[in-house]
């Protein structure tokens, strides 16, 4: 990139000089964090392709008028990242299966197993009734939802603004029972 073209990225990203370097600085740390955590190691030098390729896109496509870069820029390092690794696999001449499959993978997949893991037991905490009530709410995908409510908030003895108000109580319940599970399986 030229840098006339850093500069005019730079303004773009903040009329204030100053902002926009630490802007910039932040967007950098983040693309590296982004290939550290994919396994690449020359973690900084796919940054400046991905930060190189983003400012000649942003030019020759005009996109300079794009209001939210960040999905764009994040576009370009998945490339560079298949690429990366495609070239690995290339020059090793057999893929590292190990090395692909993400750590993220197998932390968000605890991650979500221990959070069903609590819902359930919260969900067994409440009353039969509340239960009964929440997952009926909560579970029914239909297209005449708001008549689908007032027939349960009928079948309940309460009015839809007394069902919603239930809904809201359980929903604060039940976040604070999560959160509390969550805290205590990781301690």
């Amino acid at each position: 990139m030229t840098e006339e073209e850093l500069k005019q990225f730079l303004q773009w990203l903040d009329s204030d000089q100053r902002k926009a370097g630490l802007k910039y600085e932040q967007l950098r740390q983040r693309l590296i964090l982004y290939f550290v955590r994919r396994q690449c190691p020359p973690a900084e030098d796919l940054t400046d392709v991905v930060l190189d390729a983003a400012v000649r896109h942003f030019f020759k496509q005009n996109s300079l008028l794009l209001t939210k870069p960040l999905p764009y820029i994040f576009g370009i390092a998945r490339n560079v990242c298949r690429r990366y690794f495609d070239k690995q696999t290339l020059i090793d001449g057999e893929t590292d299966w190990g090395r692909l499959l993400l750590s993220d993978y197998d932390e968000e997949h605890r991650y979500k197993e221990r959070r069903s893991s609590c819902l359930l037991g919260c969900l067994q905490n409440l009353k039969e009734q509340d239960r009964r009530l929440f997952l009926l709410y909560y579970l029914k995908q239909t297209k005449t939802l708001d008549e689908y409510r007032l027939g349960l908030a009928k079948k309940f003895g309460l009015t839809i603004n007394g069902l919603r108000l239930k809904m809201m109580r359980l929903r604060e319940r039940l976040r604070d029972c999560i959160r509390s599970c969550e805290q205590n399986a990781q301690a």
